[in-house]
């Protein structure tokens, strides 16, 4: 979370299951509105760090925190992160990302 949060990760190592990681760490700190809010800054950022400011979405961001969220909270307080994905390991499909909210 420090190295995130302080610039200092190297988005080559920053795969899927590290977002997943991060963003349920994120949740049991801050709840959805402040791990949204650490999200969306940290990676823009560090998409911008890797050259690849594109990459970086906004509705995709949110829609996974609040995929992630609503699988954590079928789950008992203080469960690990290796049980949340023997209860969802969809979550480390990239490919299953959840449609981002539309906004109108």
């Amino acid at each position: 979370m420090s190295r995130f949060e302080n610039g200092t990760l190297a988005p080559a190592g920053f795969r899927h299951r590290e977002h997943v990681r991060l963003t349920w760490l994120y949740l049991g700190r801050y709840g959805q509105a402040g791990t949204e809010r650490r999200l969306l800054s940290g990676l823009r950022e560090l998409a911008a760090r890797a050259g690849k400011p594109d990459r970086f979405s906004e509705p995709l961001t949110r829609a996974w925190v609040s995929r992630i969220a609503e699988a954590a909270a079928t789950l008992v307080p203080g469960h690990s992160f290796d049980e949340l994905l023997t209860q969802r390991p969809q979550l480390l499909d990239p490919l299953d990302a959840p449609a981002p909210a539309q906004t109108i």
